[in-house]
């Protein structure tokens, strides 16, 4: 449900999440075309990598930096609303838990110095 938060470890036992490294935190796919984005905004207190994100939210917009070592993840995302059905959950800070804010679809891609960004928006 929209505005419900969710504990990592809880989110773990339900996505099977986490088993495959830090990095692939990010997204999971359920089965189908259902995948479940994982969004962290910023990037503090973690071990495993001193990366801080490019990832925000702009009134109903969410930017979010590509993950450049999951080209297959990209791919999918970049069908967000047109095939794919993509809910976001987000958190603020690593450590918080993450509010899932909705189904998105995808904008477009902007550059990004070494990177680039995808761009969603919510579905109403």
């Amino acid at each position: 449900m929209i505005g419900n938060k969710y504990e990592r470890a809880d989110l773990v036992h339900e996505w099977g999440a986490g088993k495959g490294g830090e990095d692939d935190w990010r997204c999971f796919f359920s089965s189908g075309n259902t995948i479940a984005l994982f969004v962290t905004q910023e990037n503090r207190g973690t071990p495993w990598s001193k990366k801080t994100y490019v990832n925000f939210w702009n009134g109903p917009l969410l930017s979010m930096e590509v993950n450049a070592n999951k080209p297959e993840h990209n791919q999918r995302l970049g069908k967000a609303g047109a095939g794919e059905q993509v809910g976001v959950l987000y958190r603020q800070r690593t450590g918080e838990p993450f509010q899932y804010k909705g189904l998105v679809e995808f904008k477009g891609e902007t550059e990004l110095a070494g990177s680039s960004l995808f761009n969603f928006r919510l579905l109403p």
